[in-house]
Order: C-alpha cells, then sequence, then structure tokens
C-alpha cells in the first residue's frame, strides 16, 4: 500500500522543491506524518520503517549540500522559515 503524500500547494514552475528523502530526487510532494519531502514514485513502495526522521533527513541534506549549512532553519516542527544572509 501507498504512503499518503500531499502536494505542498506551489503551483507556478520556479517555485523551490525539496529533495525526496529516499532518493533524493526533486519533488513537492510530503510525506506528512513525518514532515520529509517524498516523491509520489518512492510513496508507491516505500514503508513507514524507510522514512528517516526529519533531523536524519535534514542532516543528510546538509552534509550533501554544505550550502544548507548557512541557513538557519527554526527547530523542527515549527514551520516557519528565517535565512541568515
Amino acid at each position: 500500500m501507498a504512503l499518503p503524500v500531499r502536494h505542498d500547494g506551489e503551483t507556478f514552475n520556479n517555485a523551490p522543491r525539496e529533495h525526496c528523502c529516499l532518493c533524493r530526487g526533486l519533488t513537492r510532494y510530503w510525506y506528512v506524518r513525518a514532515d520529509v519531502a517524498l516523491c509520489e514514485v518512492c510513496a508507491e513502495t516505500a514503508q513507514v520503517s524507510d522514512i528517516p526522521r526529519k533531523e536524519d533527513w535534514l542532516e543528510k541534506e546538509r552534509a550533501l549540500d554544505p550550502s544548507l549549512v548557512s541557513r538557519r532553519f527554526a527547530k523542527v516542527g515549527d514551520h516557519q522559515f528565517r535565512e541568515s544572509f
């Protein structure tokens, strides 16, 4: 059974997308239960046990893209975003 994902609501083509927590493909879909990006393709075959914790997903993304380290994010679960310039 596929995991439920929700579109982020952005409708314009140049809206930022996140890397899927499993395949790292760019997506606008989210697995809301864990608050991580999850593409529709991975959602079809993934199990709940495959989904990383949000903290682990963010740590992996920051390690793969050092430019993310300079950004300041609110606490996990706090949906406000702040960026330092």
